[in-house]
């Protein structure tokens, strides 16, 4: 459930970065610094959740085959 919002978060910054640079350029206005920044920190802010959605599903992933292997170790009860 985390990492599902991580990754729409994520969609969401970078095709807000592409839209400001997209709505900036088709207005015919010069680019600025900080309009780079702003993509730049949209596009930011979307590597670092698809990050931390990657390491928490490695994390449940490894938590899961964890769980399993104690299991098989300790045996099941009948």
């Amino acid at each position: 459930m985390v990492s599902t919002f991580l990754v729409f978060a994520a969609g969401l910054s970078f095709f807000w970065g592409a839209l400001l640079l997209y709505n900036t350029s088709a207005g015919g206005v010069t680019l600025t610094t900080n309009d780079l920044l702003v993509a730049l920190l949209s596009w930011c802010i979307a590597s670092v959740c698809l990050g931390s959605a990657a390491v928490l599903d490695g994390i449940r992933t490894a938590t899961r085959k964890m769980y399993e292997k104690l299991d098989e170790l300790a045996g099941r009860p009948d």
